[in-house]
C-alpha cells in the first residue's frame, strides 16, 4: 500500500517538559504552542509555564551517541558502548569501575542508588586504570543498570570477561517499521512476542500509563486508546482506531447522533413536508420532520438518542442525512453519519511518521536511559521522562529500546554475481577489507573473485532460478493452503 510522510514532530525540536503553577507537569507542543498536561490526548491553550524540567545527560565518559547508515541506505541514531550482558548468560558477573574520581566515591554510589543485589570489592589505584573499584553482581540482567550508576558516578565500567559483553545499543523503534496484521490483536493476547518476534528483554515500558498494554504494534495502541473520542487521537494512530471501528462495526447508527444543519430547510422543502406528510421528497430535496415535539426537545438539549428513544421518537426510518428536525432552541438539526466520519480519517495513502531529527531521537533514548537503564531515583526527573517517552510514542508511535548487536564488520561481500558497494561506508573500500575476507576473495594471480550468483529466488523470474540442494515434503494440500493463506493477506492489505 502506498504511504505518505507526515510533517516533522514538533518542527523538529526536542519536547520541553514544564510545570505548571497548580504542580502538574506537561510538555509544550512548540507546533502549536499549547501544553500537553500529563498524559491527556488533547492539549491546552493555557499560557506555557516558565519553569522548565532538564533531563540530565548521559555521561559523556560511558558510550556515545553514534549516528550511522543502515545497509547504506537509512541512517540512524543509537547509543553505543554501553554495557549489557547476553541474554543467555546468568549468574553473578564481576565488574570494575574504573577511572573513578576517588576510592570511594564508586561504592558509595553503589550502596546508594542501586536497586540490585551487588558486592563491593576492594578499592585500589592502578597507573593504568586509575581509582579501580571491584563490584559483583549478582544477577547478569542487572548488569546494565549497575554500570550506569558506576557510570553516573563518574567511572567506566568493564567486565571482568569481556566477551560476556553482548554490546547492544540503545535505540530509536517506529511503529510503522514493524509489520502487525492491525485490528487483529486479540488471537495474541496470550504472547507479549506479537509483533516484537525475538528480544523481549529489549523492551522495557516502565512509563505506561495504568492499565495500558506494551506497545509493542499498532494493534496494542489501538488498545491503549480505544475509549478515546477519534478526533483527541492523533495521526497516524488516528486512522488504524478508524479502522478497527468501522470492521468492529463500533460506530452509532443512523439517527443516533445529531448535529446542527448547515443551512435551513428550504421553502420547497417545507410545503412539501406540510402537503405530504412522511412521504420522502425526490432528491435533492432534504425530508423535514414536522409535529415530533418530543424530538425536538431531546435535540435541544444533547446530541445522542438512546436506542429506546430512537425507536420511539423518530416517526419513519432514518437511512441518510437527508432529514431535518427543528429543535426546541430554534436550530434546525440533521443526523450524522458516523461511519462516514470514521472513514474520512482513513487516507487513501496511509500516514506514516517523519524521521526524527537527531536531538530528538537523542533526546528520546537519553529518557529510556535515565527510566529504564539507570533507574533514577528523582521523582521529577522520572516524571519527566515518562511524559517524554509518552508524548513520542502517542503523537507519532516512536518509543526507545535496546536494538540488536549491528557491526558492520564487511565479512561477507562476495557471496553474490557481483560485490556489494557501499559508498557511505569506508569499511567496504578494497583497500580496507580483513585480511580473511581477501584471502578468500583473492585468486592466485591476486585479483578479487566472488562466489557468483546461485541463482534468484524471485517469484516473478523464470530463468537463473535458485534450486536448493534439500527441499522440506510438501504435499499438494499444504500447497493450496499456502496460496490461500497468500491471497487472503493481500486481499486485507489492499482493503486497508
Amino acid at each position: 500500500m502506498r504511504t505518505r510522510t507526515m510533517d516533522g514532530f514538533n518542527n523538529g525540536r526536542p519536547l520541553r517538559v514544564v510545570v505548571g503553577d497548580d504542580g502538574r507537569m506537561g510538555v509544550v507542543d512548540d507546533a502549536r504552542l499549547r501544553v500537553w498536561f500529563g498524559t491527556e490526548a488533547r492539549s491546552t491553550h493555557s499560557p506555557i509555564p516558565s519553569r522548565e524540567v532538564a533531563l540530565p545527560a548521559i555521561p559523556t565518559q560511558y558510550g556515545r551517541f553514534l549516528s550511522k547508515p543502515i545497509g547504506g541506505v537509512s541512517r540512524t541514531v543509537r547509543r553505543v558502548g554501553c554495557v549489557r550482558t547476553k541474554h543467555r548468560l546468568t549468574g553473578a558477573v564481576v565488574v570494575f569501575a574504573t577511572r573513578a574520581p576517588t576510592l570511594e566515591s564508586v561504592a558509595s554510589a553503589v550502596r546508594t542508588h542501586c536497586t540490585s543485589e551487588v558486592t563491593v570489592g576492594d578499592a585500589e589505584h592502578d597507573e593504568e586504570f586509575g581509582n579501580v573499584t571491584e563490584v559483583v553482581v549478582h544477577e547478569s540482567q542487572d548488569v546494565d543498570h549497575v554500570c550506569a550508576v558506576i557510570a553516573r558516578a563518574g567511572a567506566v565500567p568493564v567486565l571482568e570477561e569481556e566477551s560476556h559483553n553482548a554490546h547492544q545499543g540503545l535505540g530509536v523503534e517506529r511503529l510503522d517499521r514493524i509489520e502487525s496484521e492491525c485490528v487483529a490483536v486479540d488471537a495474541h493476547d496470550g504472547s507479549f512476542q506479537f509483533g516484537a518476534r525475538r528480544g523481549e528483554r529489549n523492551w522495557r515500558f516502565a512509563w505506561l500509563p495504568d492499565g495500558w498494554r506494551p506497545p509493542i504494534t499498532w494493534d496494542h495502541m489501538i488498545a491503549n486508546v480505544d475509549a478515546l473520542p477519534l478526533e483527541d487521537i492523533p495521526q497516524p494512530l488516528r486512522q488504524h482506531v478508524a479502522t478497527h471501528r468501522i470492521r468492529e462495526g463500533r460506530y452509532d447508527p443512523m439517527g443516533s447522533r445529531w448535529r446542527p444543519s448547515e443551512s435551513p430547510p428550504t421553502a420547497a422543502e417545507l410545503a412539501h413536508a406540510a402537503a405530504a406528510g412522511a412521504i420522502p421528497p425526490p432528491p435533492p430535496m432534504r425530508a423535514v420532520l414536522l409535529d415530533v415535539p418530543r424530538l425536538a426537545a431531546v435535540l435541544a438539549t444533547r446530541d445522542r438518542l438512546t436506542e429506546e428513544e430512537r425507536t420511539d421518537l423518530l416517526p419513519v426510518p432514518i437511512d441518510s442525512t437527508r432529514f431535518l428536525v427543528r429543535g426546541d432552541d430554534g436550530v434546525w438539526y440533521r443526523p450524522r453519519d458516523t461511519r462516514n466520519a470514521l472513514s474520512q480519517q482513513i487516507p487513501a495513502r496511509r500516514w506514516v511518521s517523519a524521521a526524527l531529527e537527531d536531538v530528538q531521537s537523542e533526546q528520546l533514548i537519553t529518557a529510556f536511559y535515565l527510566l529504564s537503564v539507570e533507574r533514577v531515583a528523582d521523582a521529577t526527573v522520572c516524571e519527566a521522562a515518562s511524559l517524554i517517552l509518552f508524548r513520542y510514542m502517542f503523537e507519532r508511535g516512536y518509543t526507545a529500546r535496546y536494538m540488536g548487536k549491528y557491526l558492520q564488520e564487511a565479512n561477507h561481500i562476495g557471496n553474490g554475481k557481483r560485490f556489494r558497494q557501499f559508498r557511505r561506508l569506508s569499511q567496504y573500500a578494497p583497500d580496507r577489507l580483513p585480511i580473511a575476507v581477501l584471502t578468500k576473495l583473492c585468486g592466485t594471480n591476486g585479483r578479487m573473485i566472488n562466489r557468483g550468483s546461485k541463482g534468484t529466488r524471485s517469484k516473478y523470474r523464470t530463468a537463473n532460478r535458485y534450486v536448493p540442494a534439500r527441499r522440506l515434503k510438501r504435499t499438494r494440500e499444504d500447497e493450496d493452503e499456502m496460496m490461500a493463506t497468500g491471497r487472503a493477506t493481500v486481499a486485507r492489505a489492499r482493503a486497508a
